[in-house]
């Protein structure tokens, strides 16, 4: 129930704290804490704990991500990419098509994520296919860059952040692998992500070969930065 006690409304402006960091900084960093501790339920604790979270607790996981998603540093550093709302990139495209081929998946994108939804500024099929835009509710990488850390997941319906995905119980996506895309402040705007029409175990390999590929896409994607 921690986690509970930062989605509080706020009732006035955020406090100091020593060292010149403000109580909304510290929630940001302890939201982003918990959320990255619920994406890997590797550990046998945090998974029980986890796989116990009940409906009403996923309001509170989405306030968790608001906290995180609505830092205006990160959300600056999103726009200054110039990579929102715009054309597709062909640099980033060719990324998705190495990511899909070399893991053997159907599909995969470099997907930005905003507060209120996610933009695949990079995918290894056209839009007519599979749409750029859509809101966040839809979004398996929004749980990627709000952690700041990978998301590996064999078996969708049992990861219990995903688990309720339409996606997941039309049987589009039942196993998913995404890395964050992280600029050097420490600021996490995306994800380079692959997911697959069945479960599948994600070998050590693999998650590298997406590790070594997201930093490709990194680089790209923070070039136009100072």
């Amino acid at each position: 129930l921690a986690y509970s006690l930062l989605v509080k409304e706020p009732t006035s402006a955020p406090a100091a704290v020593p060292g010149g960091t403000s109580n909304t900084a510290v929630g940001r960093a302890a939201a982003q804490r918990l959320i990255a501790t619920f994406v890997q339920v590797d550990d046998p604790v945090v998974g029980a704990v986890v796989e116990h979270l009940s409906e009403a607790d996923d309001e509170r996981v989405a306030a968790l991500l608001d906290v995180v998603l609505s830092d205006p540093d990160r959300l600056q550093v999103l726009r200054d990419s110039g990579l929102m709302d715009g054309p597709p990139n062909p640099a980033l495209d060719r990324v998705s098509r190495m990511t899909a081929e070399a893991l053997g998946t159907s599909l995969a994108s470099v997907v930005l994520v905003d507060r209120d939804r996610q933009f695949l500024v990079g995918c290894n099929v056209p839009e007519s296919e599979f749409p750029r835009s859509r809101p966040l509710d839809m979004s398996f990488s929004k749980y990627v860059v709000a952690g700041g850390r990978p998301m590996i997941v064999d078996n969708a319906p049992k990861h219990r952040l995903v688990a309720r995905h339409a996606a997941v119980q039309s049987g589009v996506v039942l196993a998913y692998a995404g890395v964050p895309l992280v600029d050097r402040d420490g600021h996490a705007i995306g994800a380079l992500c692959t997911w697959d029409r069945r479960p599948r175990h994600w070998t050590s390999g693999q998650i590298q070969i997406l590790t070594d590929l997201a930093q490709v896409a990194r680089t790209k994607v923070f070039r136009s930065l100072p």
